[in-house]
């Protein structure tokens, strides 16, 4: 009977004791993939800001800014693209749709989580800043579903950046824009005396 006991109190300590290290075993192993998931996410999204900086950086993305800038220069002091962008040609609007689509593109990667926000601040903030107060801000129609997009992108920069980093970032982008008002109507007026000087 001794013998019955200690074989039963026996194999109750090896089962506790099996059932404790698999239990211990299952937990490690769920936190290990927890662990090794969270580092494959977060190289996926630290990929992904380096692409959008990459694609930022490019010779391509370099040309189509410069286009988009050319196309959008005599426009500088209107109020909205809605009355000139249908009797735009598509050659025309093909750069000014791929910086659009640009912002958009990084506006939905971070509405889904997909590319580490802290690179973003640091690495396209200032492009986008630049674009979306000289020209998107002004002439991107309100009722364009791609004005809504791009504006959830201010507000997220709005969100995460300190408030006097947004500011300053945002007065360098409209003093650039101050001095390119300038520029523009002194040409608009020297072209305007030189028109008159023909005539007469």
């Amino acid at each position: 009977m001794l013998f019955d006991n200690q074989f039963f109190s026996n194999l109750i300590s090896t089962i506790i004791g099996t059932a404790t290290g698999a239990l211990f075993a299952y937990w490690f192993a769920l936190r290990q993939f927890k662990i090794q998931t969270e580092t494959e996410a977060r190289k996926v999204c630290v990929d992904t800001a380096l692409a959008f900086y990459q694609e930022l950086s490019s010779h391509d993305f370099a040309q189509a800014r410069t286009e988009a800038n050319k196309m959008l220069e005599p426009y500088l002091t209107a109020s909205s693209l809605d009355d000139v962008w249908s009797s735009m040609s598509q050659e025309k609007r093909r750069p000014i749709l791929t910086v659009l689509s640009y912002f958009r593109r990084l506006q939905l990667s971070i509405q889904y989580k997909r590319i580490d926000e802290e690179m973003v601040l640091d690495l396209v903030s200032e492009e986008f800043f630049w674009w979306y107060f000289v020209w998107f801000n002004r002439l991107i129609p309100d009722d364009w579903e791609t004005r809504r997009q791009i504006d959830k992108l201010d507000r997220w920069f709005q969100d995460n950046m300190p408030p006097t980093e947004y500011d300053r970032k945002k007065s360098y982008a409209l003093s650039r824009l101050e001095v390119r008002m300038k520029k523009f109507q002194a040409s608009q007026q020297v072209q305007h005396v030189n028109s008159q000087e023909k005539q007469s």
